[in-house]
């Protein structure tokens, strides 16, 4: 019987009739529900081969779109899969089906990642090879002399760059995410990646990188936004942890310069120690100098690249990710060598402390009050004794709450190896105080902090209104046994109280780091008498814009969002995507937005989460917390070039506001501390004005002098680099 071969769309039917083809390779059928899904408003095809009604050859193609030299953006077909059946081979079967696809396909057709006895055959039928995929190693676990060598070349260009990195006015921020910027972020980069290229290349928008990286059924892609702060984002980086211990990087979109190369490398190395070596693949001539310049090597073979095109003689963009060996080889880890991801959390684990102090007594103060320290077990089942003592206490109920602490502990404790220091204070048999408090180890001191913050020594949430949690009966006993507390440990002991409301223990020794305000308005009046009483500039950006707004675009709404997951991830996206195109960095980072959701599900935790749509575009977003009478302001963001009469930001907070004095188990709503790009832009809301202190109290006198004498030479040397930048910047 003759065979016959023929363009097909690849239905469910097809890829069971295929599956015997692959029956070495199983693996790959995890692939094909979302390998072959239709997407860019085209089905996936391929060429098939039957002898009568058995499938005995098989080439998939996958839609992209790729963008040329000049700016346009073409449909095209990406080849893969291409197999023949082992009775077959050597029949011309492979050949025909090739001929099929060039006769079938008028659009481009472009394969990465060829073997050796396909690529001769794709060259005789009339396809080229313009460009390769470059291999670019930095070796960092060298176990030949050859890579001895390489090790030592390359350690000698980061300790270079790592000086004048220093010594830069500008430095460059990198954030790994836990998802893919919105759409208006990509489209930045995506401008921003072209405008520097004029190569032929798949066009990465945010439905390709998506469909690429997001909806892959094996969910090892992640993802490092590189910004910074004067120029909002500029790149995003898509890489992956192998299962031998390598870090590959699969795609980048964004400005290309050795800075940034520098700064994703430095940033890897910091967070991923154990890895054998970064492999960063690709053909954009523009971040040569970068790979040069941080010490990576490039290897003598490349992957082979063929298109069948018009585009044969300009030069390909390509990347690692642009070749179906990529996922091909993460579905194959998957399935043998057990989850990448799992190999991820591995790299990154850190040592556990052992924490044995279960009902421990550690101090006996002459108040009569009885120290002891808990577990980490104990911490985790005390929510009802906690809450109950903070609400005999003037501790605030957000920050001091157990949900807020035990979230925070649960993200950041064992991350940042930091030891257990929870402390209950006993009066006789009653409960009167509580101290969350961690303790480190560093530069020969032993430091203690309150869980929640973790200054000066790693970002994590901001926590404010700190203070020990004590029964406000007993409050003025406890802070005057505190202090003996204090100082009766170890002459080398320092606490910390960061955005703490006053010092009250003025009796030991301390050193204020710093001094913010905050701003706290009071919405159990008329809502009309609030904005009355507003600066005519404050009334018009917050309230009387909106009916610029409303005349303007057809459809405005302010959303009030409900607490589900999809909505919570969809929300923590979105607000993590404006502060990138405004800052260069997200508001919150993985563990941020971890801590957020977890807080989020407690019972007495309410969210207040609300987008300002523009016509069915979400060009808005305000993150609140509701507590007791008080409703927070944690976070917001917005589009900052949407409209130039418009300020998007002050407007939804204008509704925000409106929406905290309609609410009669609300009394105030807090700002908190913190400044915008420009000014104190909360002052003009006209609440009352509320100081933040971060306080370090010493234990010895003298320890604390040694200590105060180098943070005044530390302030003396800053205000020194200060004036001398200043003065180069000047000159030049």
């Amino acid at each position: 019987m003759a065979i016959k071969v023929s363009t097909e769309v690849i239905t469910d039917q097809l890829l069971t009739e295929i599956a015997d083809l692959y029956a070495a390779e199983k693996y790959k059928q995890a692939l094909w529900k979302w390998q072959f899904c239709a997407r860019f408003g085209r089905d996936s095809q391929c060429i098939v081969a039957r002898d009568g009604e058995k499938v005995i050859g098989f080439n998939a193609t996958m839609p992209i779109v790729l963008v040329d030299d000049s700016g346009e953006s073409i449909d095209a077909i990406w080849s893969c899969d291409f197999i023949v059946a082992p009775d077959y081979r050597g029949q011309g079967v492979g050949q025909a089906i090739k001929d099929e696809m060039a006769r079938s396909f008028t659009m481009p057709i472009m394969s990465l990642g060829i073997s050796n006895s396909a690529f001769p055959l794709l060259l005789k039928k009339g396809w080229h090879s313009p460009s390769k995929l470059d291999v670019w190693d930095l070796i960092l676990r060298p176990k030949t002399l050859k890579q001895c060598i390489l090790f030592f070349w390359a350690s000698i260009c980061r300790i270079y760059l790592s000086v004048t990195t220093k010594l830069s006015r500008s430095k460059l921020i990198v954030n790994e995410l836990g998802f893919l910027p919105q759409q208006t972020v990509v489209e930045h980069l995506w401008k921003l990646h072209r405008a520097q290229s004029a190569d032929v290349e798949v066009r990465r928008d945010y439905d390709y990188l998506k469909w690429r990286y997001l909806d892959c059924p094996f969910k090892v892609y992640r993802f490092l936004h590189i910004g910074s702060a004067a120029e909002g984002a500029l790149a995003l980086v898509v890489f992956r942890i192998t299962p031998g211990g390598s870090v590959e990087i699969i795609d980048f979109i964004g400005v290309k310069s050795t800075s940034l190369v520098s700064a994703v490398c430095a940033y890897l190395l910091k967070n991923y120690p154990a890895v054998l070596a970064i492999h960063w693949n690709t053909s954009v001539s523009c971040l040569r100098p970068g790979f040069i310049a941080n010490g990576f090597v490039k290897k003598s073979y490349g992957s082979r690249f063929a298109t069948l095109s018009p585009y044969r003689q300009q030069q390909w963009g390509l990347v690692a990710g642009d070749s179906d060996g990529d996922f091909l080889r993460v579905a194959k880890e998957e399935f043998t060598a057990g989850s990448a991801s799992a190999e991820l959390q591995m790299l990154r684990s850190r040592s556990t402390l052992t924490i044995n102090l279960l009902g421990k007594p550690v101090y006996s103060c002459p108040e009569g009050f009885l120290y002891r320290e808990l577990s980490g077990q104990e911490f985790e089942s005390m929510e009802s004794i906690w809450m109950l003592l903070l609400s005999k206490s003037d501790a605030n109920p957000l920050f001091m709450g157990w949900q807020w602490m035990i979230a925070w502990w649960n993200q950041w404790g064992l991350h940042l190896q930091l030891e257990l220091n929870l402390i209950l204070i006993f009066d006789k048999d009653s409960l009167v105080g509580i101290l969350p408090l961690y303790r480190y180890k560093k530069n020969l001191m032993v430091h203690y902090q309150f869980i929640g913050n973790a200054w000066g020594l790693a970002p994590t949430v901001r926590s404010e209104y700190i203070s020990p949690i004590f029964d406000r009966q007993k409050s003025v006993s406890l802070y005057k046994s505190l202090t003996c507390f204090i100082s009766t440990r170890a002459p080398n002991s320092t606490f910390v109280f960061p955005d703490t409301t006053g010092n009250y223990m003025p009796g030991l020794s301390s050193w204020q780091h710093r001094m913010d305000a905050g701003y706290k308005v009071d919405v159990t009046g008329s809502f009309d008498s609030y904005v009355d009483s507003l600066g005519r500039m404050t009334r018009l950006k917050a309230f009387n814009r909106r009916t610029y707004l409303l005349e303007h675009y057809s459809k405005v709404e302010f959303v009030e969002l409900d607490q589900s997951a999809k909505h919570l991830e969809e929300f923590f996206t979105n607000l993590n995507s404006f502060h990138l195109l405004r800052w260069g960095k997200p508001c919150f980072s993985l563990r941020a937005v971890e801590f957020h959701k977890q807080l989020l599900s407690s019972s007495n935790i309410t969210g207040l989460l609300s987008y300002l749509r523009v016509n069915n575009r979400i060009v808005s977003a305000s993150y609140n917390i509701q507590v007791a009478d008080v409703i927070y302001n944690i976070q917001s963001g917005y589009l900052e070039e949407f409209d130039k009469k418009i300020s998007l930001g002050t407007l939804h907070m204008g509704w925000v506001i409106e929406s905290a004095f309609g609410k009669k188990d609300v009394n105030y709503f807090d700002f908190l501390a913190g400044f915008g790009r420009a000014e104190d832009y909360k002052r003009h809301y006209r609440g009352s004005s509320v100081e933040f202190f971060t306080l370090q109290y010493f234990s010895s006198s003298i320890v604390a002098a040694v200590h105060f004498s180098y943070f005044i030479m530390k302030s003396k040397l800053r205000k020194l680099i200060a004036k001398v930048r200043h003065s180069v910047g000047g000159v030049q």
